[in-house]
């Protein structure tokens, strides 16, 4: 016997959610000492450490831990399941294991129960504690089964009750107890005797102690026999049972058995062990799917039913499981055959719950997600699954006993798995007799995996020998006997032989011939199987074989006489190799004393595919060889020989004649017998037919009533459930108080329910009486009429009436539907509606003021004003509440009152001037202290405060407030008012209130906005500055996305979409790729938590520069799938030249100080001591070997600097300050050389007095000078501003004057067309001057930007200074100074003719306006050195020598003394720059003001001019073709008439069009040879007309017209398909020249 004191018991608890407190309760009440061993599962987050050992161990006296893999479990210890694995017991050790199933899914709980229960058996205990769903349920039926306790904890002390409530409906909990007692139950179970005994340790039943007493005392009271099971199982189940109750004496319980029907009913519970899942061993049912269902459903004719019996199905999961096997296949042979199920069980609770078909959440983990999709519905509450109808309707759950009860007939699948291990080997075999009898002749049986069929084994075929699938052999047992002996055995009556003799039936005539012949002529065999097993026998054959003594066989080896064993082994074995008959010939040894050796012929013949064996079988029929004697007789005489011979002829003759006779007799009577047999044998085979008809009724009558009882006994469920249907029928109709009528199709009263009793005052009377008779305002006239529509037409009709006492109904008659819908008539129902009629019309009235809120919302979204807002606040309120006067006031505390800023209704001029107290003087000053709403039925008897005289002026009766704001200080009150008496309703206070919270929120909206925009603008302040980028990569679309700063950072322009991971690859630098995206790799796979920090070079995609980048991000995870990382960027180029910049300043100082540019000292104030190094001795005078005093520090200082560092210096030996000295001041050297210097210096303070000062003097002469410099150039750029500002002004001036002699010139040509001549001059003079502005100043941007071209040839500058003279000389013609001209001839230069003309000139005009009518003008040209040196000089206004360095200045303007200045300034400097750009120089001098003014430009010689170029010839129009078709395309009417004018010499038709769209459309039906077309169109622009043109096919010369002649612009018009670009203005030389072009 095992030693109770070293065993212990193993206590599993599952837990969840509420679970953390429950268990500290439970190891709080655990002893220091238990001999158990406890392991708890709880439901842990997979992606964190448990902290759960850590807090228990606080609370518990022994030892708490995580479980470890292959821990042995030991006694007084705690052990906790880890996070993210699942937990199982194997040899007493704990084992860990990852789970497969996804989160969610997971039933931790139950897996370890199973677990236990598998390891543990008996000794082991359950508990489920709080938590949601059913997790634990499954497990806890596993150790039940095993024989372990069960406990669960009351769920009215769980705070989360799902999972105990789960176990307790599934009636498998021992014991239902507080957390706080479970330690005492647990205990008394471990120290009851029986709880850890061995296998062999049973109870102690003496021979008065045996299982007869219990057997009866559940057969009497229980109906249950216990005879049927073995043994030991009722044995173990009853010690589970007395160590439950704590009883240790078997009589004991026994009484306890007698007197209690409680404990009757749990032994017998515990006796039905009912442990089942869905799809239970996979495997087996996966054979099952795949070789038994196809072949059944297969075979099946048209509309012939699948019939199926699963036998024992306890709660129903395997039936339901096959059911679905059988209709999934159904489902792929496309057949529609009926499927009837038969499922039984000896357990009523089990049909129940079985019945109901209602399953906890873990079924999740044996059902295919699949079915459990297709085939169930998961409950409201999520912890229970319901299988639907489908599969239910399929299945009859009865109540049957399958030992004792008839079985079903014509079964074509038996299932009865996990019962036949529980019974005793006689009633096994009872059993599988009668499953033998119940399946169709090709009938499948499917068992469990621990049960077999070795007494049955000739009666079924084996099809899985693994997962115990079997077929059924025909012919194998005798069916009639078997119901025959089976139901003797009912009525408990034996069967007599006779009766057997008369259920088998007596033999055939044919029968007995053939058993005759069988016996007298064949000679002796037998029928073996394939295994030597002998199935039938025939024949003497005792010679043959012979019985052993022992246990009977039926092996035919072991059976064989030895003198046949051997050869017939060898025999057999050839056979079922070769499949052919074989014999053998083999002497046989006497079987007596006197007997003689016998030779004996033995013949085998194989039986294929026959019905009565599995496999094939084998007859072997046993010969007898004769041998002739060989001896030879004596010899005998010749007479007595003829002698024999005649007597036996005559003998012979004799006997023919007798033969001969007694033929001919025997014929006779062989034809008389023959006719009467074969009367007797027509008889025979009728009584014979009728016999088996009558046998197969009644086996079918049999059978057929087994089902009435099983529907007879579902029939009694349905008329229970319909009565209990029938009460809750009419208890709802009385509790509903909803007045219902029922009326049949003649519209006569049916039924009617107490609330319609009472409404339409109905009696007894009125059943049976038409509608119509009742004269009510709720039934009307109408009634009838709607009431035979709803006959008619099926439809429901819902009208809205009122009755008595202004009491409103919705009248509502639908057609009554009984069974396959069939209309029997209509039902009334009256709902009252009053009060729903009253709340509809609150809630149109709320429903106008949350419209009328969201209006003002709605304002307020827009971005209005709260000024805005709150106007059309106060007249929204005013209008939805429908008063008189509604008011804002703002409060001002200052002043301690409110004032008026918006009203309606109110005595104008009041707004903005009226006040009211803020105090209780004043609704509003209440309604400020009390900070709620404060609702006034009459003004004048209020209590709580004073009226104000606003409101008391304007005879305010009614109103209501409400705060405004509710922050300190709030910004006001909102009130309305009504002059005569109103009750507001708490809804209108609510209204009014959202109104003052939608102004409050309007108001902090408007101050939070303000705030977000300043915040916002320096955030982008600041990522600006810090060249800060954003980036966002969605991980599963490998999709970036990034800011236009990140985008800028690589060169990736706008329209690249999408950005991908291998754009920002490729913009790294090679060097930084791989490094970078394992950095990027470790953060997506979680390192430091998916942060992401990374320096790397990026290369711009654009102009190949290399940038310094810093990333950053963080990780977003779905689940534990990487999916976004988010983070920004940032441009260190800056910051890692800084830091090289830093490292080579380093060096720099340190060369520095090595250099004597920076000097150090120290000052000790204890001793009065100073150190100063070479370089402040220099600073200060000092001879290198001198020394330095604080005396010739303060003697050398500048006077004026004095007393500045003296502050400084004593402001820093001051604790105080923090010892910091820091001054800029003055050194006088002793040679008198004044030093800027910069002193920064610490004090060192001891016992809170300044003890030394440590610094450094730096010499910042050169620095201060720099300053000064920059002070200068500050005042110059001032100067230069002022010039800037001037040159607009003057700008604007210059180009007034043309265009107001333009302006005045057409004004002229209006009034007088003749002076038309004169007034062109003045026109074209002023257009000149305005192009020659704007050519000026597009000259000085082009020089610039360094984009000015030259055209460098040969000029005669002689020729090229006359023409100007002469030019010059014109324009001043009338003016009275004096011009000399003096030229050498001949002087060539290489220049731009355009550019020096234009610097030529600008000199000279310049001469003339600063110059009156007696001054001179001088123009000079001479050479030396092969130098052209011109002069211009004059003797005018003259230049101050202050302003003779800015005169080639841009927009300075010496201005002529009494004259406005005119000009833009910009003159000399073009002259200036074009000279110098034709490697030329010009300088200019000036004594003084009215001294003259000379300009000197020196150009080198190229050549002397030998030949003068021709000059410029009219313009020629020979070379245009004549009849040119030319569409000119501008927007500017005044060019849209000028061009043509300009081109009617040419003999070309000219047309027109104003806009883009309009010149498409003429070009379309025109068709010209040259399109002009202007740029800047009105609606598209010229670019895109000529785009259109080239796509539509035009081929035609396009020339473009802009006032813009850059050569972007040039480039585009060229790429969009203009052959020329013309800038604006263009002369005619230019159109001829391009039209001459055209073929």
């Amino acid at each position: 016997m095992k030693n109770k004191e070293s065993s212990f018991l193993i206590v599993g608890i599952g837990a969840s959610a509420g679970g953390l407190a429950v268990l500290k309760d439970f190891v709080r009440s655990l002893p220091a000492q238990t001999r158990m061993a406890f392991i708890i599962v709880q439901h842990l987050d997979p992606d964190y450490k448990s902290l759960l050992p850590e807090l228990l161990d606080k609370e518990s006296p022994i030892s708490v831990s995580d479980a470890e893999h292959d821990q042995e479990i030991e006694a007084d210890h705690i052990y906790v399941i880890p996070s993210n694995t699942y937990l199982e017991i194997k040899d007493r050790k704990l084992k860990l294991v990852t789970p497969t199933e996804n989160r969610g899914h997971r039933k931790a709980i139950d897996h370890f129960f199973r677990s236990l229960a598998e390891e543990c058996e008996s000794q082991c205990a359950g508990i489920v504690v709080s938590g949601s769903g059913s997790d634990g349920t499954a497990g806890l039926r596993a150790i039940k089964a095993a024989g372990g306790l069960v406990l669960a904890q009351l769920p009215e002390t769980a705070e989360h009750d799902s999972m105990p409530q789960s176990a307790i409906d599934a009636g498998i909990v021992d014991k239902v107890v507080r957390v706080d007692k479970m330690y005492q139950v647990l205990q008394q179970y471990l120290d009851h005797p029986l709880t850890l005994r061995d296998e062999e340790e049973e109870i102690a039943l003496n021979a008065e102690n045996s299982l007869e007493e219990i057997t009866a005392i559940l057969k009497t009271h229980e109906n249950f026999n216990l005879q049927q099971y073995k043994p030991s199982t009722v044995q173990r189940r009853i010690a589970r049972r007395m160590s439950l109750t704590n009883i240790d004496d078997y009589k004991t319980y026994l009484e306890r058995l007698r007197n209690i029907e409680e404990e009757r009913k749990l032994l017998t519970k515990d006796l039905l062990i009912n442990v089942t899942d869905f799809f239970r061993d996979p495997e087996a049912f996966e054979v099952l799917e795949k070789k038994v269902i196809p072949n059944i459903v297969s075979k099946l004719e048209k509309e012939q039913p699948v019939r199926i019996w699963i036998a024992g199905c306890a709660s129903g999961e395997e039936a339901y499981s096959i059911a679905i096997l059988f209709l999934e296949e159904r489902g792929k042979q496309r057949k529609s055959n009926p499927i009837k199920i038969f499922a039984t069980d000896i357990d009523e609770q089990a049909i129940k719950i079985a019945r109901k078909g209602v399953y906890p959440e873990s079924i999740a983990r044996e059902m295919p997600k699949k079915f459990l999709e297709k085939y169930f519905t998961i409950t409201a509450n999520s912890y229970h699954y319901r299988i639907n109808n489908q599969v239910r309707d399929l299945i009859s759950f009865a109540i049957q006993n399958s030992v004792i009860d008839p079985p079903f007939s014509h079964m074509h699948l038996i299932s009865c798995r996990n019962l036949l291990i529980y019974l005793k080997k006689e009633m096994q075999e009872k059993v599988l007799g009668a499953f033998y009898f119940a399946l169709n002749e090709d009938g499948y049986l499917f068992l469990g995996s621990s049960e077999t069929i070795t007494s049955k084994q000739n009666s079924f075929k084996t099809l899985s020998k693994k997962w115990r699938v079997y077929q059924k052999i025909p012919g194998r047992e005798d069916t009639r006997r078997f119901m025959g002996e089976f139901y003797s055995e009912r009525t408990n009556k034996p069967a007599k032989r006779e009766s057997l003799k008369k259920i088998k039936g007596a033999p055939s005539r044919s029968d007995l011939i053939r058993r005759a012949m069988l016996e007298n002529i064949l000679p002796p065999g037998v029928i073996v199987d394939q295994e030597g097993t002998i199935l039938y026998n025939h024949g003497n054959w005792s010679d043959y074989l012979a019985l052993s003594t022992g246990e009977p066989r039926n092996d035919i080896i072991q059976l064989i006489k030895p003198d046949l064993r051997s050869r017939l082994r060898s025999a057999l074995y050839k056979v079922k190799k070769s499949k052919e008959m074989i014999s053998f010939k083999v002497p046989v040894a006497p079987t007596d004393a006197e007997g003689k050796t016998k030779m004996v012929r033995v013949e085998l013949t194989p039986l294929l595919d026959q019905e009565f064996a599995e496999g094939e079988a084998i007859a072997i029929i046993f010969y007898e060889v004769l041998e002739q004697e060989n001896e030879f007789k004596q010899s005998i005489t010749q007479d007595d020989e003829m002698k024999v011979n005649q007597n036996l002829e005559r003998e012979l003759a004799e006997t023919k004649e007798e033969l001969q006779n007694t033929i001919e007799e025997l014929e006779t009577s062989t034809e008389e017998l023959k006719a009467s047999h074969e009367e007797a044998l027509s008889t025979n085979e009728e009584l014979q037919s009728a016999n088996e008809e009558l046998e197969a009724s009644a086996e079918e009558l049999r059978s057929l009533n087994e089902e009435l009882n099983t529907v007879n006994l579902q029939l009694k469920e349905k008329v229970d459930q319909l009565q209990s249907a029938n009460d809750d029928l009419e208890n709802f109709f009385s509790s509903a108080n909803v007045p219902t009528i029922f009326l049949d199709p003649d519209l006569r009263i049916q039924r009617y329910t107490p609330a319609a009793e009472r409404l339409l005052k109905l009696g007894p009377a009125d059943i049976g009486r038409p509608i119509s008779f009742l004269r009510l305002n709720l039934v009307d006239e109408s009634l009838v009429d709607k009431c035979r529509e709803v006959l008619e037409n099926f439809q429901p009709v819902r009208e809205e009436i009122q009755g008595q006492d202004d009491r409103w109904f919705i009248r509502q008659i639908t057609p009554y539907r009984a069974e396959e819908r069939r209309i029997e008539g209509v039902v009334l129902v009256f709902h009252d509606v009053t009060e729903l009629k009253q709340l509809s019309r609150r809630a149109e009235v709320r429903e106008e003021q949350q419209a009328a809120v969201a209006k003002l919302g709605m304002t307020a979204l827009g971005g209005a004003a709260p000024e805005t807002l709150i106007e059309q606040a106060v007249r929204q309120v005013a209008y939805t509440l429908n008063v008189e006067f509604c008011k804002v006031l703002e409060y001002q505390p200052e002043k301690n009152n409110l004032l008026l800023v918006a009203g309606v209704g109110w005595q104008e001029g009041l707004v903005g001037r009226a006040t009211v107290p803020s105090d209780q003087n004043s609704q509003a000053g209440y309604t400020l202290i009390s900070r709620e709403p404060v609702i006034v039925k009459r003004l004048q008897d209020e209590k709580r405060f004073k009226g104000p005289s606003l409101l008391l002026d304007h005879k305010v009766v009614s109103g209501l407030s409400c705060l405004i704001n509710h922050q300190d200080p709030p910004f006001g009150i909102l009130s309305i008012h009504t002059s005569t008496y109103r009750e507001f309703s708490k809804d209108d206070a609510n209204f009014l209130l959202s109104v003052a919270n939608l102004i409050s929120t309007a108001l902090l909206s408007q101050k939070t906005q303000e705030q977000l925009k300043i915040s916002q603008e320096r955030l982008n302040m600041a990522r600006i500055a810090g060249k800060i980028g954003i980036h966002d990569h969605d991980i599963r679309k490998d999709t970036v996305i990034w800011d236009d700063f990140t985008r800028q950072l690589w060169g990736v322009p706008p329209d690249v979409n999408p950005i991908t991971y291998q754009i920002f690859n490729e913009g790294l630098h090679p060097d930084d790729r791989e490094p970078t995206r394992q950095i990027i790799e470790e953060a997506l796979k979680g390192k430091n938590n998916g942060e992401l920090r990374v320096v790397y070079r990026v290369i711009n995609r654009k102009d190949q520069k290399m940038r310094w980048v810093e990333a950053t991000g963080k990780t977003i995870y779905d689940g534990e799938e990487p999916v976004r990382m988010v983070g920004t960027v940032q441009d260190i180029t800056d910051h890692i030249k800084a830091n090289e910049r830093l490292v080579s300043s380093e060096r720099k100082l340190r060369i520095a100080m090595g250099s004597n540019n920076l000097g150090a000292f120290e000052f000790s104030f204890v001793e009065d001591l100073t150190e100063w190094d070479e370089v402040v001795k220099r600073l200060w005078g000092i001879p290198e070997n001198g020394v330095p005093t604080l005396n010739i520090f303060w003697d050398r200082i500048h006077p004026d600097d004095v007393s500045l560092v003296q502050e400084k210096f004593a402001k820093a030996t001051q604790p105080q300050s923090g010892g910091k000295f820091h001054a800029i001041f003055r050194v006088i050297h002793p040679d008198g050389q004044k030093n800027w210097v910069e002193a920064s210096g610490q004090t060192l303070f001891e016992q809170e007095k300044a003890a030394r000062m440590v610094g450094m003097i730096m010499d910042v002469t050169d620095r201060k000078e720099l300053e000064t410099s920059l002070r200068l150039a500050v005042t110059e750029l001032k100067a230069s501003d002022h010039r800037k500002n001037e040159f607009l002004s003057i700008l604007g001036h210059e180009l007034r004057n043309p265009l107001a002699s333009l302006t005045a010139s057409i004004e002229v040509l209006e009034m007088d067309p003749e002076t038309t001549v004169r007034i062109f001059g003045i026109m074209k003079r002023n257009v000149n001057t305005m192009g020659k502005l704007l050519d000026d100043l597009l000259d000085l941007s082009r020089i610039a930007q360094d984009k000015i071209l030259l055209e460098s040839k040969p000029v005669n500058l002689s020729g090229l200074l006359n023409d100007i003279a002469d030019t010059v000389s014109r324009i001043y013609t009338g003016n009275q100074r004096k011009f000399l001209v003096e030229l050498e001839e001949g002087i060539v230069v290489t220049g731009d003719r355009v550019r020096l003309e234009q610097a030529f000139t600008n000199l000279l005009v310049n001469s003339f306006k600063f110059t009156t009518d007696e001054d001179t003008i001088r123009l000079t040209l001479t050479t030396k050195d092969d130098v052209a040196e011109v002069k211009i000089s004059d003797t005018g206004i003259g230049i101050e020598a202050e302003a003779l360095d800015k005169v080639f200045k841009p927009f300075f303007q010496e201005k002529k003394p009494g004259k406005a200045s005119s000009g833009l300034g910009i003159g000399l400097a073009l002259s200036k720059d074009f000279i110098e750009l034709q490697n030329g120089n010009i300088s200019v001098q000036s004594e003084g003001q009215d001294m003259g003014t000379t300009f000197t430009i020196n150009l080198p010689i190229s050549e002397r001019e030998k030949t003068l170029p021709p000059k410029r010839e009219d313009v020629d129009f020979s070379n245009i073709r004549a009849g040119l078709k030319i569409l000119l395309i501008e927007d500017n009417e005044d060019i849209r008439l000028m061009i043509p004018l300009m081109l009617q010499p040419i003999d070309c038709e000219i047309r027109t069009a104003e806009t883009g769209m309009e010149g498409l459309k003429v070009a379309e039906a025109f068709e010209p040879e040259v399109m002009f077309i202007d740029i800047g169109l009105p609606d598209i622009d010229g670019h895109e007309v000529a785009s259109r043109l080239r796509a539509n096919g035009y081929k035609g010369l396009l020339v473009a017209l802009s006032g813009y002649s850059h050569q972007e612009i040039k480039e585009k018009s060229k790429a969009v398909g203009f052959d020329h670009h013309l800038s604006k203005p263009a002369n005619l030389t230019d159109f001829v020249e391009l039209l001459a072009k055209v073929d």
